[in-house]
């Protein structure tokens, strides 16, 4: 008998129409905008569900996907547009990945309604300032996803793999990963793996997996993103400084003077700056007022990797 394939995705968006979960309703109101002509943005960071969200989308809407993600220049654009089929009547044209957009023209709109003409557009972007190139659309922000939705959907995956999962697992795993759409498919998968046919996905499988996530010396993806940036110049240490800082500390002391000279930092004032280069980056956002880091994944990987434990200096940034 042909044994059952892990059911969770993490590399790539989901695409199977079971397995998108909770985007029904902002779903539903996007697609009401665009077929009302009006241009949308949707903004949110890596791994949030964009183009997962565009997935769903497309059970709404007859649409034209492309990305701009590698688009850094006026003729790289008119280059990559051309690459559309021209829009049919009532046909969605969605802009993809638009972060860089600005790095390639001031002014995008003319160049794209050259080759879309009066189509709706939707685009998405990892960073909300980027969209300020696209003046003339709706802003919206990605919504997080409801967590009962994602434990009946997790429980439910689980139960049909014949790896049923206690409710205390799932209640962890959607802690852990801190209702970040990738981070919970990525736990889940290596839950899933972790367990044995036929048997539960326990709260004790639940936590090997994650700390096997997180375990510094086997995550050469995230020390590969914290080495270019304590390897960088001064701009770039102080963004692996203020990365180090709000995982270890949370933003509530994200300027104390004390707390901010121990990382390294030169000033208190050096600290927002760097945040909002890590938003550039998709590294970090902001919500509700708070800063944090966008992959909940990476953040327990740098508190666990820390430098500065109690009592310690902070050498590891010292020039």
């Amino acid at each position: 008998m042909e044994l059952p394939h892990n059911p969770f995705v993490w590399e790539r968006p989901l695409t199977e129409p079971s397995a998108i979960v909770g985007m029904d309703g902002f779903a539903a109101d996007v697609a009401r905008r665009l077929r009302a002509g009006t241009d949308v943005a949707v903004f949110g960071p890596p791994g949030a569900g964009k183009s997962t969200f565009v997935n769903r989308l497309t059970r709404e809407l007859d649409t034209a996907v492309i990305s701009l993600g590698r688009v850094l220049s006026r003729a790289g654009l008119q280059r990559r547009l051309a690459e559309l089929a021209l829009p049919s009547a009532g046909r969605v044209v969605v802009l993809e990945d638009v972060e860089h957009l600005h790095r390639a023209t001031a002014n995008p709109e003319p160049i794209i309604r050259l080759v879309t003409g009066d189509a709706p557009l939707l685009f998405t972007s990892s960073i909300r300032d980027a969209l300020t190139a696209i003046p003339d659309s709706v802003v919206l922000p990605l919504p997080q996803l409801g967590r009962m939705e994602f434990a009946a959907h997790l429980g439910g995956r689980f139960a049909a793999t014949d790896k049923p999962a206690d409710e205390d697992a799932v209640a962890h795993l959607l802690d852990a990963a801190a209702g970040h759409p990738r981070s919970i498919q990525r736990l889940a998968g290596a839950s899933w793996e972790a367990t044995a046919p036929g048997e539960h996905v326990t709260l004790g499988t639940v936590i090997y997996a994650h700390d096997q996530l997180v375990e510094p010396a086997d995550r050469p993806a995230f020390a590969a993103i914290y080495g270019a940036l304590a390897g960088g110049g001064e701009a770039e240490v102080n963004e692996a400084r203020a990365l180090q800082l709000l995982a270890d500390r949370g933003p509530a002391r994200l300027t104390s003077r004390p707390v901010v000279a121990r990382y390294g930092f030169s000033s208190h004032s050096r600290v927002r700056p760097a945040l909002e280069r890590l938003r550039r980056r998709g590294l970090v956002d902001r919500r509700d007022g708070a800063w944090q880091i966008a992959d909940p994944l990476f953040a327990e990987w740098l508190r666990r990797s820390s430098p500065l434990q109690e009592g310690e200096p902070a050498a590891a940034f010292d020039d």
